[in-house]
């Protein structure tokens, strides 16, 4: 006979197994496939199966250690909004900013990276060159940065506080020229990130919880003032026109 105990140790897992399962078939059936890193698994959050429909609406999808105790996962009931205020995140996807060309002007201690375009059969850009000075940059690896081109500022606090890294291009981004970074350990900036803005023609900013632009993602336009979830959990980037 089972106990009150043991039947919720069998309902949870079947729960989380169903919603598992569920937005494996929905992003089959949309083509996209959510992809995790070796040791992790996909989950879901899904919202109810409207009147007259048959599938649930894939409302985010995350990563999860294979081995977490799904008993462990806590269902909660819905906030009310009668009691609670839910701050909305509005996204403008079409702000921009201006094209900048160099020096990087000392705004503190910060470290300057020169990169290349994300080259055609590539997932990165290529590094040129990094310097690291509270002063005013004119050159990277022999490269004048008076003729490059700000691609990207990264900041250690939300609303643009606390500069960490600028990146620079020998081009603005446009269509076909993108820039981005696969593994910010390499750049010693891991799970550092909170906020970030785009330059020269670089409208729009994605990060990733995970290398390889991997796990749970959130994108903005030319100008975040904070990655929500993501911030100290950024662990690489892409930007693009």
């Amino acid at each position: 006979m089972f106990t009150k105990k043991k039947t919720i140790l069998i309902v949870v897992p079947l729960i989380l197994i169903g919603l598992l399962l569920t937005a494996w078939a929905s992003s089959n059936q949309k083509g996209e496939a959510h992809t995790c890193p070796t040791g992790f698994v996909s989950a879901a959050l899904l919202e109810p199966i409207p009147e007259g429909g048959n599938n649930s609406k894939v409302i985010s999808e995350w990563c999860v250690e294979k081995n977490e105790d799904p008993t462990s996962i806590q269902m909660l009931d819905p906030i009310d909004p009668s009691i609670y205020k839910i701050e909305d995140v509005h996204v403008d996807t079409t702000d921009r900013n201006e094209t900048v060309m160099g020096p990087s002007i000392g705004e503190g201690y910060r470290c300057v990276t020169l990169l290349e375009p994300i080259a055609e059969g590539e997932t990165e850009s290529k590094v040129l060159g990094e310097v690291c000075s509270n002063q005013t940059i004119n050159e990277i690896a022999g490269f004048d940065l008076n003729s490059a081109y700000l691609i990207a500022k990264f900041y250690d606090r939300t609303n643009y506080r606390t500069m960490l890294k600028e990146y620079f291009g020998p081009i603005p981004c446009s269509t076909g020229v993108s820039y981005g970074r696969n593994d910010l350990a390499d750049d010693g900036l891991d799970n550092k990130f909170e906020s970030g803005s785009a330059f020269s023609s670089c409208n729009a900013i994605e990060v990733f919880d995970f290398v390889n632009h991997t796990g749970a993602t959130y994108a903005c336009g030319a100008n975040c003032s904070s990655f929500y979830a993501l911030n100290n959990a950024v662990t690489s980037w892409r930007v693009k026109h």
